[in-house]
């Protein structure tokens, strides 16, 4: 598009910018009669451009209009995937688990535990014979019961992906393996190129990989988000395990 010599309109001197999720950009700029320039912007509008409006001094206004890349004739990178930029976050928070979930629970001997939950669901007392005989670990349970007390808090880990890609990228964003665990830290670092450069360590275990979000931003370009919930050990009844090479 080219305004210069159309209602008075005079071209200055090309800017251009760069931003890392957006790639180049060229603010073209031109200076006229307020008039004049207030006519070309319905033109400018319905060419879906992006413009700003401002003063320059009485009775002369300036408009800038941005276009998404340098306009300069370069070729486009070489490789596309350098388009996209991506960010990491390891976000965590207390995940409460009932009480009979803890392995100082399952570790007891089956009649401990056949008495604790008789003990819990009121089918025995506090004064009954198995249960005032517990010691140890099924003892402190028996107490924790007593109390009230019907969960603990355990630590939840998950590690978050976040791609934003200009409007030229020519990937895609993929679904691969999704419902499915890696049963290392190792094994996830390895397939889903976790860089070694995050600083923050992150905890051993198996990692389920969850659905991800994709979406266009109103600027056009694409955002994915993936994600990988940590867990001691993922059930591999329900869930299959992604073989790593």
């Amino acid at each position: 598009m080219s305004l210069i010599g159309i209602n008075g309109l005079t071209e200055q001197p090309t800017r251009r910018e760069y931003d890392p999720r957006d790639g180049w950009s060229t603010l073209v700029t031109y200076h006229g009669p307020t008039a004049a320039v207030q006519g070309v912007i319905p033109n400018l509008v319905n060419q879906g451009l992006r413009f700003s409006e401002f003063p320059v001094q009485d009775g002369v206004r300036g408009i800038e209009i941005r276009f998404s890349d340098a306009r300069d004739g370069a070729a486009p990178p070489t490789n596309p995937d350098d388009e996209q930029t991506t960010t990491w976050e390891l976000v965590g928070n207390d995940l409460n688990k009932d009480l009979f979930d803890h392995a100082n629970y399952t570790a007891l001997p089956d009649a401990n535990k056949k008495t604790l939950k008789d003990y819990r669901n009121g089918a025995k007392k506090i004064d009954d014979a198995d249960v005032t005989a517990l010691t140890g670990n099924a003892q402190k349970f028996r107490d924790l019961i007593t109390k009230g007390v019907e969960g603990y808090t355990v630590a939840q880990y998950i590690l978050r992906k976040t791609g934003v890609v200009a409007l030229d990228w020519s990937g895609t964003f993929g679904v691969t393996n999704v419902g499915d665990y890696y049963a290392t830290t190792a094994d996830l670092t390895t397939a889903e190129l976790v860089p070694a450069t995050l600083k923050f360590s992150m905890p051993s275990g198996e990692w389920l990989k969850r659905t991800p979000t994709i979406r266009q931003n109103r600027d056009g370009r694409w955002v994915g988000t993936q994600e990988w919930w940590h867990a001691d050990t993922w059930s591999d009844v329900l869930y299959d395990e992604i073989t790593v090479p």
